[in-house]
């Protein structure tokens, strides 16, 4: 793949990927390199790379040799197609490195708990004694790390649906977590975005091995991909070979027998949805020869990441958390079921098509929910949907200023505020960690001076 160092190289899209594959293809001696991207705000402070950037950034691509392109750009591009059809080679950081990885690799995805379940697996591999690495989707770009890779290294990549869908190579292990509606502003349906996901799964040989979340009617496809050895994970019932709850027991089941391996309880994380990320990652663990004790430990100590479901404040009985990653009604829901004191939720961002059907309904459902603070450019869409189904209590605030001032109005001591969006963030705010670090500052603040 690319073994001329002559070869003409366009970079598409000039992001975390962007940056970390035009560092690498320099490293490796090529000289000939374009940064392609739509903005035009991108410094050129790399003398020895070419810039074609703004809306037209894409016109030309049938003239390079090989492109690397971002996984924010639908393979099915009409540029890239036609590149594709002269014989370009299109390719990616995942792919490149899947290429050219000299160790195993465990694939996560789904759509939310990904990042939770890879980094989990990861903290469970290091306490275990591995040389574990954790990249993709996560923030990490895998070939920053790829010169340190040995053949005993192990490396786990939180992988999006662009990072997968051109795969041609299966991982050691592929994790499928619940993949439920997301990304309609990217595919053209549910099953559309679901497929994308696909080839991490039906690459696969008949070494390699699949943990698929049987609870998810969505993921029953999966199971009938590639010729990997099947694992199913369950929170509902025990399963012939995999991870499950037995009560409120994480069973594993690699062989005949099921060992217990903690009670639901111990789980550092909060909120029993986390046990959907708590079996895999424990599943995946002592496949690659972890030991239980090792596995338990972690898990235990393990209470998250930021933006998820992170508990940033308390003061005078009134407790902040912070769970901006929640982008989709489904996780959102997940967040108004984690708590039992009286919550006020904060909801809203920008448009992503989703259907907040559900989402209202388990509102209304939601005994201790006190009162919903809807901002953003869906917030007309979140109001009607609460009203429909029944709920009474939906508060048009507007901003995070709003809603602060909300609570500093109508507070109680006891009452848990969440930020649990079930939307992007994009109408007001950079990304989904800018408004969650927002949130959070203004938490602190708030419980420093009332």
């Amino acid at each position: 793949m690319m073994s001329k160092l002559s070869s003409k190289i366009a970079i598409l899209g000039f992001g975390v990927e962007g940056r970390s594959a035009a560092k690498h293809l320099r490293a490796a001696g090529y000289t000939d390199i374009t940064i392609c991207d739509k903005g035009v705000d991108i410094e050129h402070g790399e003398q020895d790379l070419k810039y074609i950037l703004g809306e037209k950034y894409m016109d030309n691509l049938a003239e390079f040799d090989a492109i690397f392109r971002s996984p924010g750009i639908p393979i099915s591009r009409a540029e890239i197609q036609n590149a594709a059809k002269n014989h370009v080679e299109i390719t990616s950081v995942t792919k490149y490195f899947f290429d050219k990885c000299p160790c195993k690799i465990v694939g996560v995805t789904g759509t939310k708990g990904k990042g939770t379940t890879s980094t989990l697996l990861y903290e469970m591999l290091k306490a275990g004694g591995v040389d574990a690495y954790l990249g993709g989707n996560i923030g990490n770009s895998p070939l920053d790390f790829l010169p340190k890779l040995g053949k005993e290294s192990i490396v786990v990549l939180e992988l999006g649906h662009g990072q997968i869908e051109d795969l041609h190579k299966g991982p050691e292990i592929g994790i499928i977590i619940g993949v439920t509606e997301d990304h309609l502003d990217y595919h053209p349906s549910t099953d559309k975005y679901r497929a994308a996901k696909y080839p991490l799964i039906a690459n696969q040989t008949s070494r390699q091995k699949a943990i698929i979340n049987v609870d998810y009617e969505g993921n029953q496809p999966f199971l009938k991909l590639g010729c990997s050895k099947k694992y199913g994970v369950s929170t509902k019932r025990s399963v012939r070979r995999g991870a499950y709850m037995s009560k409120d027991s994480i069973m594993l089941k690699k062989g005949l027998f099921a060992e217990t391996l903690m009670h639901a309880s111990e789980v550092g994380l909060l909120g029993k949805h986390n046990l959907e990320n708590v079996l895999p990652a424990s599943l995946a663990a002592s496949i690659l020869g972890m030991p239980s004790v090792k596995i338990a430990e972690t898990a235990r100590k393990f209470e998250g990441l930021p933006h998820r479901l992170e508990v940033v404040a308390s003061n005078d009985g009134i407790s902040f958390v912070n769970d901006s990653f929640s982008t989709t009604p489904l996780t959102s829901i997940a967040a108004m079921r984690a708590f039992e004191t009286p919550l006020i939720f904060i909801a809203g961002g920008s448009e992503k098509h989703a259907d907040f059907t559900q989402w209202a309904e388990t509102a209304a459902e939601t005994t201790n929910l006190k009162d919903i603070l809807v901002i953003g450019e869906t917030a007309g869409r979140l109001t009607e949907a609460l009203q429909k189904a029944g709920y009474q209590n939906t508060r048009m605030v507007k901003t995070l200023e709003g809603a602060f001032q909300y609570v500093k109005d109508n507070g109680k001591r006891g009452d848990t505020v969440v930020l649990s969006p079930a939307c992007a963030s994009f109408d007001q705010f950079k990304d989904y960690k800018q408004r969650g670090e927002i949130f959070s500052k203004m938490a602190k603040e708030f419980t420093t001076t009332s």
